[in-house]
């Protein structure tokens, strides 16, 4: 599995997700239903998640990385 963040863009009146400019998942007609699986393939993934407005523009960045914590006992 990549370290690449998920994308979920506009594209032609639909939302896809990207990961590394190819699709996974399907075509959603609504954004949400687009982020919504955009977010659960980013953390799924342990990755950042991109949600770009309608105009393809990063609206909004989460971040789902993997946190080690490191203890000293």
């Amino acid at each position: 599995m990549s370290d690449n963040p998920v994308h979920t863009v506009p594209e032609r009146g639909r939302w896809l997700n990207e990961v590394a400019a190819r699709q996974v998942g399907g075509l959603y007609e609504t954004r949400e239903e687009a982020v919504a699986a955009g977010r659960a393939e980013a953390a799924a993934r342990h990755v950042e998640h991109h949600i770009h407005d309608e105009h393809g523009l990063v609206a909004r960045t989460e971040s789902y990385s993997a946190t080690v914590v490191s203890r000293a006992w």
